[in-house]
């Protein structure tokens, strides 16, 4: 509660036209982030069978869920109140983060997916010189 001869801060509720442009940049800068800090656990989701396909949601899910976090610290630093929950938020800034987390778990999944044009220009071990060559040759490969 404001003393006597505070003013009381009023937390708007919607980020104007300005705030969602730089919102959008925020939430590019912070999926580049998630992106760089979930390449372990995804590079360790294909690894364990996973396809990209099947990875993808729960890592737009786990992107949604960062870049969500964002918006509400940047908005609280604007002035802004937003929904604790991604779920309530309506609107604009849904199709923002939405669109960010897309972007975000796209991304992740390019920079540690090895495609079929990678694994070729990889020899296979048979053809490699020295000790894993030898070994791959007596076991048939």
């Amino acid at each position: 509660m404001a003393q006597k001869g505070e003013k009381a801060t009023k937390m708007k509720t919607a980020l104007d036209t300005k705030q969602l442009k730089r919102m959008s940049g925020v939430l590019q800068l912070a999926g580049e982030d998630f992106s760089y800090t979930m390449e372990g656990p995804a590079e360790q989701m294909l690894c364990a069978g996973m396809t990209a396909k099947s990875a993808m949601p729960s890592l737009r899910c786990a992107a949604e869920r960062s870049l969500w976090l964002t918006a509400t610290d940047f908005a609280a630093a604007l002035g802004v109140d937003l929904p604790d929950e991604f779920s309530d938020c309506k609107g604009t800034l849904r199709s923002l983060v939405l669109k960010a987390a897309e972007c975000a778990a796209q991304n992740l999944l390019r920079s540690v997916e090895v495609t079929a044009a990678l694994a070729d220009a990889v020899p296979p071990v048979s053809a490699r010189r020295g000790f894993p060559a030898a070994m791959a040759a007596s076991a048939g490969l």
